[in-house]
């Protein structure tokens, strides 16, 4: 989910690209094939947007591949595919505002970072895919995905508009909270097949992430 409005806090803004530099410390850059690759297939899967009907957000079928890199790759190199695809979508396909996109790339850096951060912290014996423990980190990972992205989204539209934020996030995401968590073992499902399969098998995915963005939109 992505914000559609005006743009208040600076800090926000400040916060998100802090928090980008203390991932990139020590990050060796050693997969680009792996992360150009997943960049596109965000690109590719944010042009299937869906408007909130209840107070001005988005959502994007993006999110299955955001967890995905984050159980492949981990925290760092997920934030960072997230960055670049989010700045060349808006920049170059969405052409959006720069405010927005001011705000937009620093939330989806916060909102990966974190989730990917939450899974890495339960330690090799439970992210290691080889075995389905890791299913239990990636529900963890998928909570704080979901409630750190919903939760900046509707805090700064209820700044913007005078609105109680509790009542924005009600309003637009509590009503799908269990929809959107329907998007997580799709996310297992590109890390296991990627892993096994090899890179060819990412473009099996773009017709699922439509569809799932189809489904989505005919229960809202």
């Amino acid at each position: 989910e992505r914000l559609q409005l005006r743009f208040e806090s600076l800090e926000y803004i400040a916060a998100g690209f802090a928090f980008f530099a203390f991932l990139m410390r020590d990050f060796p850059i050693t997969q680009f094939k792996d992360i150009l690759l997943f960049v596109a297939l965000i690109i590719i899967a944010d042009t299937a947007q869906i408007s909130l009907p209840r107070g001005g957000a988005s959502i994007y079928a993006s999110s299955p591949v955001d967890l995905a890199s984050i159980l492949l790759f981990g925290a760092p190199a997920a934030a960072l595919i997230e960055a670049i695809a989010t700045l060349l979508s808006e920049v170059f396909i969405q052409r959006r505002a720069a405010v927005r996109i001011a705000f937009n790339v620093p939330l989806l850096i916060l909102t990966v970072g974190l989730a990917g951060l939450t899974y890495q912290s339960f330690g090799p014996v439970w992210t290691s895919l080889d075995s389905p423990r890791f299913l239990v980190p990636l529900f963890f990972c998928g909570l704080v995905y979901y409630l750190v992205n919903t939760a900046s989204i509707s805090t700064v539209i209820g700044l913007s508009d005078g609105k109680n934020p509790f009542r924005v996030w009600k309003q637009n995401y509590m009503w799908n909270f269990f929809h959107i968590f329907a998007f997580r073992p799709v996310a297992a499902i590109i890390a296991l097949v990627y892993l096994k399969a090899g890179m060819w098998t990412i473009a099996l995915f773009v017709v699922p992430l439509f569809l799932a963005r189809y489904t989505f939109q005919l229960y809202i």
